[in-house]
Parts: C-alpha cells; structure tokens; sequence
C-alpha cells in the first residue's frame, strides 16, 4: 500500500484517542452519542482498527477520513452527560423545539445548537435503524441523508453557508418533535394506526412483517401517487378487499405499479374493480 509512514502514524495516534472516547462513553452509558457507530458497525467493529493491517489503501483511507470526522465531531463524556440532561428536560419540560425561533439566532449560536441536536437525532436514527423502522419519521429523515449524501445528521460546525445551515436545523426540529422519532412515541402512534386499520378496514396485520410491509406502503412514494387518482379511504377499502381475498401487501403494491406505469388511461376505481370483480365505492 502506497500510505506514507506520517499519515499512518497520524492515524494510529488518532485511533488511540478515538476509541478511548468511545469506551468512555460506553462506560458510563452514553454510547448513543457515539457518532462513530455506524461505521464501526459496518466493519464489524466496536473500536477503531490500531493497527496496520488494512486490506487495501481504500479501506486504510475511509478508516482515515472516519477517525477525523469522529474526533471533530464526537462528544466527551462531559458534553455527551450535558446533552443527556437537556434531553431530559426537554422531556420533562414538553419543550417543543421551534424552527421559527432557531433560525433568528446568531450563526455560531445556531452552529452549536445544530451540533447537539444532530447528536440527540443520531442517538434515536440509531435506535430506530436497530429495530428495523424506515418508516414514519424516518422516512422523512432518510429522504433528507440521502439529500445530503450522509447516514446521519452532521455533527460538525463547518457549514459552507448559513441557508445550508438552516436547512439542517429546519430537518432537525421536524425530526426531534415527531413522535415517532423515538421507540415510546412511535408505538403509541403505530398502535393507534393498527386499530383505525382494524376496526374501520378490516385490515389484519398482526404480524411484525405484515405490519413492517403495511407500514411500508402507507410511508412509501407510491401511496403518495395513488392519492394522486383515489382518496386515501378507497386505497384503503381495495387493499382490505384484496387482502380478504387472499392477496398479500406485496402482490397488491405491484398490481399498483402496474397502474401507476401502464394503466393511467384508467381510472383507479376501474383498476380495483377489475381486479377484485366486486370492488364499489364511496
């Protein structure tokens, strides 16, 4: 590998200090404002590699870029104990984040707030992500990252300009004040949704993939552009109807697309119908 001697001791030096803060933070249960995790998690680590034995230079040179971001980013235990308790008078205070009255305050002052928020956010991405959930506030989330080409929120205060600025804080505030961005608030709304579907659609989704997949459909582009030719309620009514009849979620978001790419010469409620043979509507 053609890696200088310099750079690599850079990054043994580095290293080192990274995964010092990182067991700090483990120890006194903090690990979610560990900004390194998903990194490590994708090479199967819980530490930074302090060693030489890379496989190639690109991966010698990610774990590079990754132990920097890490160290400009990361939080010690000191602020991460600081982040903690403002969460939890947050909590406790039911103070709502408001975007109008972020966006007013002095650059460096926004700089630092976005700092600690993003971390606060990669805390719950993290734990949302670990339990399989892309949908709801993290929907929105992940359309953002992907935006932005990130995994997570940025955590730095190296903004290229104030407009970049507010649009993170902007993502952060929606984020932070949707219920569903933690695992408490999105089992109360994803509940309440189970029952309305139950009870007024006579949809059954009492597994967890039924109900990961319906879920799925419900967040996804595609629910989006049928509402575009039906009302929510007669998507709603044809997918009980379909599912009644021994259709899965699968099979029926593809007869969707179907429409949706061949089929919009027709209406929606002539799509239903014919494939169902007794489909009415409202």
């Amino acid at each position: 590998m053609a890696i200088s001697k310099e750079k690599m001791d850079d990054y043994l030096k580095k290293a080192k200090r990274a995964n010092t803060r990182i067991k700090a933070l483990e120890v006194n249960n903090l690990s979610d404002y560990n900004t390194a995790y998903n990194y490590l998690e994708s090479r199967g680590r819980k530490r930074f590699l302090e060693g030489k034995n890379f496989e190639n230079e690109a991966i010698f040179e990610r774990a590079y870029k990754e132990v920097n971001y890490f160290l400009e980013s990361a939080t010690t235990v000191k602020e991460a104990k600081q982040l903690a308790k403002t969460e939890q008078n947050y909590q406790e205070k039911k103070i709502e984040l408001n975007y109008n009255k972020l966006k007013r305050m002095g650059r460096t002052e926004k700089e630092n707030l976005s700092r600690k928020l993003a971390q606060k956010a990669n805390g719950r991405i993290r734990t949302l992500r670990k339990n399989d959930i892309n949908y709801y506030a993290m929907e929105h989330v992940n359309y953002f990252l992907d935006q932005q080409g990130r995994e997570n929120f940025y955590t730095g205060r190296n903004f290229e300009s104030e407009e970049e600025l507010n649009r993170q804080l902007y993502e952060l505030t929606n984020f932070l004040n949707s219920k569903s961005s933690t695992m408490t608030g999105l089992k109360e709304v994803r509940n309440k949704r189970i029952n309305t579907l139950s009870s007024k659609y006579n949809i059954d989704i009492s597994t967890k993939q039924k109900e990961k997949l319906f879920f799925e459909f419900l967040s996804s582009e595609q629910f989006k552009q049928l509402c575009k030719y039906a009302d929510s309620e007669d998507i709603l009514d044809d997918v009980s109807a379909a599912m009644q009849d021994g259709e899965g979620i699968s099979q029926i978001q593809e007869e969707y697309q179907d429409f949706l790419i061949n089929n919009q010469d027709m209406t929606f409620e002539q799509i239903a119908e014919r494939r169902t043979g007794k489909k009415e509507f409202h």
